[in-house]
């Protein structure tokens, strides 16, 4: 767990000075081009500038030195549920509670929160659907896991990391929660609130219907009139008539 802590730190360091660096050179870049400076997108791409230094932190770092490497003659691990199948056997041999406390139970919990935000960025910032946002998740979980195997590319002769299908699993799972809990969050930001009514407007509502109540009756009483007033006028005119 403490390396994993030390990681993230250094992760976000990265991030903090490379957003120092980048996000001034934009803002510029946006002057010079006489375009409209959004303070919005800015905050998205230092967002994601941060982001993948934690990844790239948590997934490739600590980097080993040369002469440290260690060629595994098995760097690929392609067995569905291995961790899982680990986890479940650690629980009934020593005990839920201890297991939750062992590093192969958080590093699948992590390799899931992993990519939520990548999920929950594709859908809710670059409007991608739920499947698009997933596949996102994947490609970058491919990406890391190839960067493992190859030896980060050719840097080291050989795989200082295992592929693990697990961690592709994971990985995808959480972009897949990122981006369902993005259509949940824009769901609820387009519900039309209910406006606020103060507690003294209770009174003002309920004497409403007597008001209404007291306009009937004026209106029926007038009513009464006017036919009293219509059959005057009839009877006048009858007699107007008969002379």
């Amino acid at each position: 767990m403490s390396n994993w802590v030390y990681m993230g730190y250094s992760g976000l360091t990265w991030g903090l000075v490379l957003c120092g660096v980048a996000l001034p050179v934009l803002a510029v870049a946006q002057w010079k081009l006489r375009t409209r400076l959004r303070a919005y997108w800015l905050m998205v791409t230092g967002a994601l500038i941060i982001y993948s230094c934690g990844v790239f932190a948590l997934t490739l770092l600590p980097l080993p030195q040369y002469a440290q490497v260690v060629c595994s003659s098995n760097p690929v691990r392609l067995v569905p549920f291995h961790s899982f199948a680990t986890v479940a056997q650690a629980a009934d041999r020593y005990g839920v509670l201890r297991t939750v406390r062992s590093q192969d139970f958080w590093q699948i919990v992590l390799n899931v929160v992993l990519m939520v935000p990548l999920g929950f960025i594709a859908r809710a910032v670059f409007k991608r659907g739920v499947v698009p946002s997933t596949g996102c998740a994947f490609a970058a979980s491919a990406f890391i896991e190839c960067s493992q195997l190859t030896g980060l590319w050719g840097l080291y002769d050989c795989a200082y990391r295992i592929f693990d299908v697990d961690d592709l699993m994971t990985n995808t799972f959480g972009g897949l929660i990122g981006a369902i809990c993005a259509v949940v969050w824009i769901a609820a930001r387009k519900r039309p609130k209910a406006p606020f009514i103060p507690p003294w407007a209770s009174t003002q509502r309920d004497e409403a219907p007597s008001t209404t109540s007291v306009d009937e009756v004026f209106a029926r009483l007038t009513e009464g009139c006017d036919d009293v007033r219509d059959k005057a006028t009839r009877d006048q005119e009858l007699v107007l008539s008969g002379r």
